[in-house]
């Protein structure tokens, strides 16, 4: 029941947003996040070098679980196999970790990046704000061509 009201809250809501914005003048930029991560050369590469080092650990894991499981069926004692698997674990954990916080890193690299390119285009373009243009039911300016050229991109024409 509530489900049903949601809709009739949120749609009177953005409806009256729309002449507020109107009144201020504000000029809405749109970008596609798709589109500009797609085409930032920095973001695919590091996205490629974050899923090989990633596969990378899962062949690893993988190997460690067959090195077990060829324990068992040579009957190794539950102890033996025990130590084993904490072995692994103790060897594996640490790579895990490296591989999470070198994620983490590339990630902020590249999203500060678009976010300076983004704030640069804005600001080139007289826009007070810039929304994900899936927000956008319309309107708004697309800068996501612009913010990909900044970022090194090729510029559509």
């Amino acid at each position: 029941m509530m489900r049903k009201f949601i809709p009739l809250l949120v749609v009177p809501a953005l409806l009256s947003l729309s002449p507020a914005l109107a009144e201020t003048k504000s000029k809405i930029g749109t970008i596609n996040a798709a589109k500009v991560m797609g085409s930032y050369d920095e973001a695919r590469k590091a996205l490629e070098e974050i899923q090989k080092a990633d596969a990378a650990l899962k062949d690893k894991i993988a190997a460690k679980r067959k090195l077990i499981e060829e324990a068992r069926t040579a009957n190794k004692t539950e102890t033996e196999l025990q130590m084993m698997a904490e072995q692994f674990q103790l060897e594996i954990e640490p790579e895990a970790k490296k591989l999470e916080a070198e994620s983490k890193a590339k990630s902020e690299k590249v999203q500060t990046a678009v976010e300076t390119a983004i704030k640069d285009v804005a600001s080139e373009q007289k826009l007070d704000v810039v929304l994900v243009q899936e927000a956008v039911l319309f309107g708004g300016t697309d800068i996501s061509d612009a913010v990909v050229k900044k970022l090194g991109g090729p510029a559509k024409k």
